[in-house]
């Protein structure tokens, strides 16, 4: 499970040790509190329970953040969240069809582009 974590600026190397410590993986970041982890529910579960770290759901926007959390990022950051936000809050999320999409090039029948 993916989920974008927003730690206390105060308590950011204590907080991404807790983030490898509960056995997450942090998959992206666009600073040293604003990270984009991966891991197991329970795991999860365990890091957003610790004091100081935010999780950010898919219906969180601009619009219901908690308590101005955004008014307190960089514009970097706040970039990256409200991207992250509206990637996954698409309607719709299917991976467009292509023809020939995932064989191999040398196929036969199918020409290399």
């Amino acid at each position: 499970m993916e989920t974008l974590l927003i730690l206390d600026q105060e308590r950011t190397p204590e907080l991404r040790s807790a983030i490898t410590r509960h056995g997450l993986r942090i998959v992206q970041e666009i600073s040293p509190r604003v990270v984009l982890v991966e891991g197991e529910t329970a795991n999860l579960t365990a890091t957003i329970r610790e004091p100081g770290v935010l999780s950010i759901s898919s219906s969180l926007s601009s619009q219901n953040e908690p308590a101005g959390i955004l008014a307190n990022l960089t514009t970097a950051e706040t970039l990256f969240v409200n991207a992250w936000i509206q990637q996954q809050t698409k309607t719709n999320k299917t991976k467009k069809k292509r023809p020939c999409d995932g064989l191999d090039w040398d196929t036969p029948g199918y020409a290399a582009p």
